[in-house]
């Protein structure tokens, strides 16, 4: 496997405040940040556009309390005795619309998997049907639920 560094994109100071700010509360009003950072409401806009085209901010996402609509978010870890279905197990995951993350770890773990379900019955059932499909597979598992999310800053950067 050859890792490949990722181009470069030019960001100067401004964008990196601009990106701190934005970082900890991406709903913030242009209008906020150009007070903020003593700029004007249409740099700081075009800064914010040119950022998006150039992917260095991919996307702006929602953070949603599940328990709040009745689902639970479920993880689950996989230690795999034989590799070779690896990637039937992940075919089958990304079929499955109570998965919403399935991915391999250089971890302890070979394959987690992560699930928001309605109760910890959905959850057994989707469980049971994974290990019974991929019983010659799976080696061991653990799960945890996880009942709040934190909000992390994915972006901080001293300036």
């Amino acid at each position: 496997i050859q890792y490949v560094q990722p181009k470069a994109r030019e960001v100067d100071e401004t964008d990196l405040k601009i990106l701190q700010i934005i970082a900890s509360n991406a709903r913030i009003p242009t209008i906020e940040i150009a007070k903020r950072l003593n700029l004007s409401i249409q740099t700081v806009s075009q800064r914010l556009k040119k950022l998006l085209k150039s992917k260095v901010i991919e996307s702006f996402r929602p953070m949603i309390d599940l328990s709040k609509m009745g689902y639970y978010w479920y993880k689950l870890f996989f230690i795999l005795k034989n590799h070779k279905k690896k990637q039937d197990i992940l075919n089958y995951c990304a079929q499955h619309p109570n998965i919403v993350y399935a991915y391999e770890t250089t971890n302890r773990d070979d394959l987690e998997i992560e699930m928001e379900v309605e109760s910890y019955d959905k959850f057994k059932e989707i469980l049971d049907d994974i290990r019974t499909k991929f019983d010659d597979t799976i080696d061991s598992y653990r799960f945890v639920i996880w009942n709040k999310e934190q909000k992390i800053l994915f972006f901080n950067v001293d300036i």
